[in-house]
């Protein structure tokens, strides 16, 4: 079945946090991997899930990453707004599941997020600006190509309906069935398709013979380009 939202949170919550623990302890085997030790007021590295449930229980402080700052944020969004030399205003990378990671520790640690608020503004502002920029780009989709650098996993996710649906109606007002019987290949972030329309099916559900979900999920610095 496809990845959903959940899987992507899922994903998310392995994404490493810095903490302060308020306990002692040498090492905890979390995810497969030795993280400590764990010497207040030492700060360490673990999975965000992991620190989730260790806030819970009153044992650490969460600080902030730096993604969730209002300096990265003010910067990000000036450089969204920007045009490069050609006269685009391309998409600015942030880190694969930056939707995601940042709904969590809002959700569940605001009190460890400085200036929430505000976060949350620029958040929206950045999510605005970006969907604006994708949209965009998928209007001008052609038999000439596309391409999109530095979607996140949750841009990918969004946006998957309407660029197969694009690529369908492109290949019908073509006749791209009729003159090439493999039809061209897709690649989305380092996903590729090539069995014709069966193809273009399957990765549409992002399963079938031609894809790889862990391609998907994790080679989110490739481009989508169709060719």
């Amino acid at each position: 079945m496809p990845i959903n939202t959940e899987d992507l949170r899922f994903f998310a919550e392995d994404e490493l946090v810095t903490i302060e623990p308020f306990f002692k302890e040498e090492t905890l085997i979390l995810s497969g991997r030795s993280f400590g030790p764990f010497e207040p007021p030492k700060k360490l590295e673990i999975p965000l899930w992991a620190a989730l449930a260790l806030k819970g229980e009153k044992q650490c402080k969460i600080f902030s990453p730096e993604c969730l700052t209002t300096e990265f944020l003010e910067h990000r969004l000036e450089l969204e707004n920007s045009m490069d030399d050609y006269g685009n205003k391309p998409l600015s990378k942030f880190p694969k599941y930056f939707i995601e990671f940042s709904k969590i520790l809002l959700e569940k640690a605001e009190d460890d997020i400085e200036n929430p608020a505000r976060v949350r503004y620029l958040l929206q502002k950045l999510k605005e600006v970006r969907e604006n920029k994708i949209e965009k780009q998928l209007n001008e989709l052609d038999v000439n190509g596309l391409k999109m650098k530095n979607l996140t996993t949750s841009e990918v996710h969004k946006i998957r309906p309407t660029f197969v649906m694009s690529l369908e109606g492109i290949r019908q007002l073509d006749g791209i069935r009729k003159e090439v019987p493999k039809g061209p290949s897709v690649r989305v972030n380092g996903v590729n398709g090539t069995n014709g329309m069966q193809g273009i099916e399957d990765f549409s559900q992002l399963r079938g013979n031609d894809i790889n979900i862990e391609d998907y999920v994790m080679e989110l610095d490739d481009t989508i380009v169709y060719d």
